[in-house]
């Protein structure tokens, strides 16, 4: 009697080992795999299974060929986190990202470790999954007409960065202003150039091509709400969800290295993601950042600084000397009108001034943007006075 009780339990409990062996089965990853995960991701969350973005910041502490369940989700749970410490040494990129996270990349994380529990994948290849990720990515950006996500960063000295898509139309804008029959060419050299010309500082080239990056932030800040809609300066840090001179100069120098990367800059270059930063003093009792770039050919360096006016208007392109001395706003080259020039280097320029010169400054340089120049609706920030409080940033994912 006991034997047979004992073989019926035993013959159920391989009855049941083989069902649950059938019926969530275990394997490595095949190709193909992980197509209906990518359709299910929203472009911008695809982007960061790609090289190019959590995992650029990432993939040294998880740096291993195979990636199994669990590292999966402790990257989930790394993109997620809080930095554990305000950031104090901030003059690099590199220094900015190291301690990021990215609620929006693990969104996309969670997602991939929960379709590989569905489908019983035990394990994927890094290096393929980034692959086929890559080329569901572009696929994508072609269907929907897209140049590709660009990095937001947010946060201050808790930073969390997310990755917005750009319409193909307006990297059209942005690239046109670098051919050499761009309107940009043909601005009537001003007294400042001609200086920095004589000087032997800057030839007519670099000028051109500093004027089309002064532009080309413009272009780049106006398609994106959680930029232009930003109140620049003290005053704007006051507000919740403010975008700081790190978080501007570090979305800044990603867009300037897309640029660089995609051959358009090529008399400057912006210096391996290092910021020049100014210590505190009496008059303004904090430090400030700015994107540092710097001439291939001469070897002088230059900030762009557009933490100092509100969003969506453009960038100062200043000399170090006249950075450091305060003087962020005296420009070495001209946007083509003498007098947006001088509004911009006295800051009469605000979100406030929209029957002024704010109209003549969007007039002027409507020329150079794509006919529909709608900022994307991105949403801003969820905070906690000056910081994240944990819900997801952009409303857009």
């Amino acid at each position: 009697m006991v034997s047979r009780i004992l073989k019926r339990v035993a013959a159920a409990w391989v009855a049941a080992l083989c069902f649950s062996s059938v019926s969530t089965p275990t394997r490595a990853a095949d190709t193909g795999d992980f197509a209906p995960l990518f359709e299910r991701l929203t472009v911008c969350q695809l982007f960061h299974l790609t090289p190019h973005g959590y995992l650029r910041v990432a993939a040294s502490r998880f740096f291993t060929h195979r990636w199994d369940l669990a590292i999966v989700e402790a990257l989930t749970r790394d993109a997620r986190r809080r930095p554990p410490f305000q950031i104090d040494l901030r003059s690099t990129v590199h220094l900015q990202l190291a301690h990021a996270s990215s609620y929006q990349a693990a969104t996309t994380y969670a997602a991939l470790a929960e379709h590989m529990r569905g489908n019983g994948i035990t394990e994927t290849s890094r290096s393929a999954l980034a692959a086929d990720a890559s080329a569901a990515y572009r696929e994508r950006l072609s269907r929907e007409d897209l140049a590709g996500c660009f990095v937001i960063k947010w946060g201050n000295r808790y930073p969390d960065f997310v990755a917005q898509p750009m319409r193909q139309a307006t990297w059209e804008a942005v690239t046109a202003l670098f051919q050499p029959e761009s309107a940009v060419a043909a601005f009537p050299v001003t007294s400042r150039e001609q200086a920095e010309i004589d000087a032997g500082r800057l030839i007519r080239e670099e000028i051109v091509e500093l004027r089309a990056i002064r532009v080309a932030a413009y272009l780049f800040e106006n398609e994106f709400a959680l930029l232009r809609d930003d109140k620049g300066g003290f005053s704007g840090n006051l507000e919740d969800a403010p975008v700081v001179c790190t978080d501007e100069a570090t979305t800044l120098w990603f867009f300037l290295d897309r640029l660089e990367r995609a051959g358009l800059i090529k008399h400057f270059e912006t210096q391996d993601g290092r910021f020049v930063h100014r210590r505190p003093t009496l008059v303004l009792p904090s430090d400030h950042f700015g994107v540092l770039i710097g001439s291939r050919r001469s070897g002088e360096f230059y900030a762009i600084d557009s933490w100092v006016e509100d969003g969506g208007l453009p960038p100062h392109i200043a000399s170090i000397e006249d950075w450091f001395d305060q003087k962020e706003r005296r420009s070495i080259v001209s946007i083509g009108d003498a007098e947006l020039d001088d509004a911009l280097s006295q800051a009469r320029v605000s979100h406030g001034d929209e029957d002024g010169l704010l109209t003549k400054l969007r007039t002027h340089l409507a020329r150079f943007a794509p006919a529909d120049q709608t900022a994307r609706p991105d949403g801003r920030p969820a905070t906690c006075g000056f910081h994240w409080c944990g819900a997801p940033p952009l409303a857009a994912w």
